[in-house]
C-alpha cells in the first residue's frame, strides 16, 4: 500500500495541492476517530477525567458537541472535554482509590444530587 512519490518532480503549484489533500485528509482522520470515541457515550452517562490541576474530576454528560462532550459536576461546573480524556465510570468504589502518580483523587459523585434540580441550567 505504500507508494512513494518523487517530490523533486512536482511543481509548486502540485506540492501545493498535494498538501491541501494531506491535510484533508488528516482532518477527516481525526473527525472520524472523535465520532467513533463519542460514540461512546451518552448523555446521563457517569464519566471521570484528569484536568492539568491532577485531580480526577467526576460529572454527568449533558451534551455531545460537534468535538467535545460537556460534562456536568455535581457543584455546577461545566467541562467540555475531549472524549478521548473521558472514561465511563461504572464501579464508584473504584475511584477512591489512590491515583497511580501517587495523588489522591478527589470525587464528587453525581447520583448524590437528593433532588437539587438540574445544576446546569
Amino acid at each position: 500500500m505504500k507508494q512513494d512519490i518523487d517530490l523533486t518532480r512536482l511543481t509548486e503549484d502540485e506540492l501545493i495541492a498535494l498538501n491541501r489533500q494531506v491535510v484533508e485528509r488528516l482532518r477527516f482522520l481525526r473527525q472520524t476517530r472523535s465520532y467513533q470515541a463519542m460514540a461512546a457515550f451518552n448523555i446521563g452517562d457517569t464519566v471521570s477525567f484528569t484536568p492539568e490541576a491532577g485531580k480526577i474530576v467526576v460529572g454527568t454528560v449533558v451534551r455531545l458537541n460537534q468535538k467535545t462532550v460537556t460534562v456536568v459536576t455535581k457543584d455546577g461546573h461545566n467541562w467540555r472535554v475531549a472524549p478521548s480524556f473521558l472514561s465511563r465510570t461504572t464501579d464508584a468504589n473504584s475511584l477512591d482509590r489512590p491515583r497511580v502518580d501517587g495523588g489522591q483523587g478527589d470525587v464528587v459523585l453525581l447520583h448524590e444530587l437528593s433532588g437539587k434540580g438540574r445544576p446546569w441550567r
